[in-house]
């Protein structure tokens, strides 16, 4: 072949130094977003459910976990998902997690990758649309099985998309079964990975849906029409080969329409236009992007008709059940919208690695520059901080390390929040009110019951008259205090505080708990309590002996809690200069001092205001 005849240079040299690019871009993004504190809630009472499982060899057919519904039917869906996270756990420990939370940033990008035919594949387009994608769905990569489902998600487009292409141009009817046999598979592995599959099915019959109406107008051929629809029926039955059955479809269809889960559960928060565009705006970047691709490739003629309103239409879709619906449906619309944008934007033949020298040299500093961009949004959006382990102040490992010396047992009234862990570090000594498992095995009227049972004392003290319980776990995370009104209640006793959650108990049944009662701390607000404790024992050193041993327990549970020493700063305020030394060192334990002793002027106006009359002001 002479040089005449041959295709346009693809200058290799530069398409391999972009897609180096773009892959230390994907493993060093899936490393930082992998090596976050651990802080999701579910994922205790999942690996809880993993355990049993491989202890027992069974699939558990009613609750064990709650004393609310203990004995009631029970079908779990994520069966799978708890088993790996349970024995990477076991073998692994918080590595396990940061591995599990590096693969859904792998496979986002490796779904931009892969969605375009080898010839029409741009690494800056990869780049950008993969790592905003990515940024816009790094505030869900935590501890739980819907990380598989973003995994999954591109996994099936790029799967349908491929199959869509062959069955297309094929004419042989194994090839087209071939060809759909993966998207098919695959959702039957999510299915025993998470329920979040009806989303996938939900794309698989977009897919299937349009394909007919192409068929019915002559596109493209009847047989691969109804080849696709029977790969649709085929993963739908599928679908009910997993240990909940037909339970995934019908509880997860009844949690989507009850109301009452709308108004407690904040991932189906429904949005306004602004409020999604201030909450989550690469997500909208991304949406705006992808669709002004769309629009202009098909305003140009170009692109395959059908694949073009398939994904097009179903990022729009997605938008619409986003505003419609809840904000659940946000890492779909991102993830759909990248793949539009490199759908779109991707060039129509030759590579885009051909052109002069310094046309190649200004996109390798575009790539450079777009992966440090990306790489910085990431940093500027991380909700979770940089670490392996448990994140700070998180779980209540101090409570229930109280809890267990103390011999705390049996029924608990829990916080919403903490029944997971309490599943996993208490079960079976210690049976929850409620947990994370929602629409898995408590109703939407006991729900509502039990989350208005943390700030409402009627409702609490008719569900404590009904299951006798002794003992409270609640929450104390700072804007989320549950059963905050038990310290006005003289029946019960608060016996425990730190950051992350607060243990009541019954005066009557655990008479002998008397000596830790912290009769004199509000954990609504306390430093005002100790402002009224120190105000009104001034003149009685027992009292205030008294008051500092709470606040020191508190402390000692919580070292660096604001709320514990700012507390302790407020009580040696009080007692004046003799005790400046004491004040200084616990604000500085929370850089509330520096180490020259200098005031802001924000604490100064709060000691004032809070110390006006008494002690020694700053």
């Amino acid at each position: 072949m002479t040089d005449s005849n041959r295709e346009p240079s693809t200058m290799p040299g530069l398409d391999l130094a972009g897609w180096r690019v773009v892959g230390v871009f994907a493993l060093c993004s899936a490393a930082y977003l992998g090596l976050t504190p651990t802080g999701g809630w579910d994922v205790w009472w999942h690996m809880a459910i993993g355990k049993v499982a491989m202890e027992q060899w069974t699939i558990l057919p009613v609750d064990i976990f709650s004393h609310s519904f203990s004995g009631e039917p029970w079908l779990y869906k994520d069966l799978l998902a708890g088993i790996i996270f349970y024995e990477g756990f076991g073998a692994m420990g918080f590595a396990w997690f940061a591995i599990l939370k590096s693969l859904p940033v792998l496979f986002i990008m490796l779904g931009t990758f892969l969605i375009t035919p080898a010839g029409r594949r741009d690494p800056l387009i990869v780049l950008i649309a993969g790592g905003l994608a990515v940024a816009a769905v790094q505030y869900r990569i935590v501890e739980r099985p819907l990380l598989f489902s973003l995994m999954l998600y591109p996994v099936l487009v790029v799967f349908l998309e491929r199959a869509a292409r062959k069955m297309i141009s094929s004419r042989s009817t194994g090839q087209m079964v071939r060809a759909i046999l993966p998207a098919v598979l695959t959702i039957w592995i999510w299915a025993l990975l998470h329920r979040a599959v009806l989303v996938g099915l939900g794309v698989f019959a977009v897919h299937a849906a349009l394909l007919l109406v192409a068929a019915l107008r002559g596109s493209v051929s009847r047989r691969t029409a109804a080849i696709f629809t029977l790969g649709l029926t085929a993963a739908a039955l599928l679908v009910l080969c997993n240990p909940g059955g037909v339970h995934l479809y019908t509880t997860s269809l009844s949690m989507a329409k009850s109301e009452i889960m709308r108004d407690m559960i904040s991932d189906w928060v429904r949005v306004g236009p602004l409020t999604l565009l201030m909450d989550f705006p690469v997500t909208v970047a991304l949406f705006v992007a992808g669709a002004a691709a769309w629009i202009a490739r098909r305003l140009r003629g170009g692109g395959d008709s059908i694949a073009g309103v398939v994904h097009g239409g179903l990022m729009l879709l997605f938008a619409c059940f986003t505003l419609a619906d809840s904000i659940r449906w946000i890492p779909y619309l991102s993830i759909q919208s990248a793949l539009v944008l490199v759908m779109a934007s991707s060039p129509g033949n030759a590579t885009v690695s051909s052109g002069s020298f310094m046309f190649r040299r200004a996109r390798a500093g575009m790539l450079l520059v777009a992966m440090i961009g990306i790489c910085g949004l990431m940093v500027l959006r991380n909700p979770f901080g940089v670490g392996m382990g448990e994140m700070h102040d998180r779980y209540p490992r101090g409570a229930i390390e109280f809890a267990r010396e103390h011999r705390l047992a049996g029924p608990v009234a829990n916080a919403f929040n903490l029944g997971g862990y309490l599943i996993w570090e208490m079960w079976p000594q210690v049976l929850v009110t409620i947990d994370g498992r929602n629409d898995i095995i408590y109703p939407p009227e006991y729900l509502e019951k039990a989350f208005r049972s943390q700030k409402n004392a009627d409702v609490f003290d008719k569900m404590r008259a009904a299951d006798g319980v002794e003992w409270v776990m609640a929450s104390n995370i700072p804007g989320h205090v549950t059963h905050g009104f038990l310290t006005r209640d003289d029946d019960w006793m608060l016996v425990y505080w730190s950051e992350p959650a607060l243990i009541f108990v019954t005066r009557d049944d655990h008479p002998e708990l008397a000596r830790f009662e912290m009769s004199y701390i509000d954990p609504v607000a306390v430093d005002v309590s100790v402002v009224a404790a120190a105000t009104a024992n001034a003149r009685d050193p027992a009292a205030l002996a008294h008051l500092e041993s709470q606040i020191r327990r508190m402390i000692k549970a919580s070292p660096m809690s604001i709320r514990a020493n700012t507390a302790g700063a407020i009580y040696f305020h009080f007692r004046g200069p003799a005790y400046r030394k004491q004040r200084n060192e616990l604000l500085r334990m929370v850089d509330l001092l520096d180490t020259e002793g200098s005031w802001s002027h924000d604490l100064r106006s709060r000691f004032n205001a809070i110390g006006e009359g008494w002690g020694e002001t700053p």
